[in-house]
């Protein structure tokens, strides 16, 4: 009657043994990873993203793993135990695969501040927090693999950390930085373009999903998405496959975005000027040297004045005049800080008559006078921040 189980026993101690002379260190490394990755459920309050507790899958990890320590590891030996935990931990729990690898890539070929690796897709290293940056966002998608990043539109606030993503929806004026976290951020950023979504939509026929009030979403990313991710930057490695693989895993990127928590938001850059507030926001983005007139954008989207500057408020978190003046503000600092403009003639390309409103807002934005901030702005690098 014994038999069965002994045989049992000395199969599972013959695999582990054979298994901790390929993986010796791989239970702690890896449990360790567990312990720093799991639990990074986002509940979002007030705009602001909030640790939660471990979810049931990695309580679930962690349990299994603790039991094999304490159960197996008088019988199988300590090497042994740290072999089966090993693959308990992976099994348990295999988005730490993923991300780890999408960690181990990011170190390996990001540099300091953001790179431009492919067309579309940027990496980025920051090895200390960074001060808030202003910037226009874009329809981008954001992953960080380790430490943390903010991006602030208004008073809505989204922090993200490992394993988290973020898209914005449209292009925006926002404000980010890197926060502290102990460890050097690492980052993956991809520009999601309306024309190839809007191509897959179609031959997809996705049903249409609700977008949401925020043209910002912060997600936790499934390993399918994290998965594609570490593919393609695989091929930072083998630039013969990039030519031919990139576009397709780029669009299995896209697809699960779409078919993601976040597909309402990624939906609806596919759908590009289609919705009321997005076709005002177009507008502002591309005539922001114009004096703008509410009446008229509240005609364009189809709504009363009243209805469009709520609904303007809610998904961009400022009104119509507060989103131009940043439009305009950030372009200004882009001309000074090519050297081809004075402070005067800036100030006229983006929009301002007055020089002198002009300078005094620019100080509020940017914390310095135009000429002083433009002259800092070229004589150090400043490391952009990622949405």
């Amino acid at each position: 009657m014994l038999v069965a189980p002994l045989r049992f026993l000395a199969a599972l101690v013959s695999m582990s043994a054979a298994a901790c002379c390929i993986a010796r260190h791989e239970g702690e490394h890896v449990l360790g990873r567990l312990a720093a990755d799991v639990g990074r459920q986002v509940d979002r309050r007030d705009g602001v993203s909030q640790p939660q507790p471990v979810g049931a899958s990695s309580r679930l990890a962690l349990i299994l793993a603790f039991t094999c320590t304490t159960v197996f590891g008088p019988c199988l030996m300590l090497p042994a135990a740290r072999a089966v935990l090993a693959v308990l931990a992976v099994l348990c729990c295999n988005r730490v695969m993923p991300l780890g690898e999408l960690r181990d890539l990011l170190a390996r070929h990001a540099r300091t501040g953001q790179t431009t690796v492919m067309e579309g897709v940027r990496l980025c290293r920051f090895d200390r927090p960074v001060v808030p940056a202003t910037s226009m966002s874009g329809t981008s998608l954001a992953i960080v693999a380790q430490g943390g990043k903010r991006l602030a539109l208004g008073d809505q606030v989204h922090d993200y950390g490992p394993g988290q993503y973020l898209v914005t929806s449209a292009d925006l004026p926002v404000t980010g930085h890197v926060v502290d976290s102990g460890v050097p951020t690492l980052g993956f950023g991809m520009t999601l373009e309306p024309a190839e979504l809007a191509d897959l939509l179609v031959e997809a026929d996705l049903p249409p999903r609700p977008a949401g009030a925020s043209v910002i979403a912060v997600c936790d990313a499934p390993d399918e998405l994290l998965d594609a991710v570490v593919r393609l930057l695989r091929l930072l490695d083998h630039p013969e496959d990039r030519r031919v693989l990139a576009p397709l895993i780029r669009r299995e990127i896209l697809w699960r975005l779409l078919t993601g928590d976040s597909g309402g938001a990624v939906q609806q850059i596919a759908k590009d000027g289609s919705t009321h507030i997005r076709r005002a926001i177009r507008w502002i983005r591309e005539n922001y040297q114009e004096p703008l007139k509410v009446e008229e954008l509240a005609r364009l989207a189809g709504l009363s004045v009243s209805a469009f500057h709520r609904n303007f408020r809610a998904v961009t978190s400022m009104s119509p005049i507060q989103f131009q003046k940043q439009i305009r503000l950030q372009e200004a600092r882009l001309l000074l800080a090519g050297r081809e403009y004075d402070v005067t003639t800036a100030g006229h390309r983006v929009g301002y008559v007055s020089a002198s409103q002009f300078s005094r807002e620019y100080r509020r934005q940017f914390g310095a006078p135009p000429s002083v901030d433009s002259a800092q702005l070229r004589d150090q690098a400043t490391a952009p921040a990622l949405p």
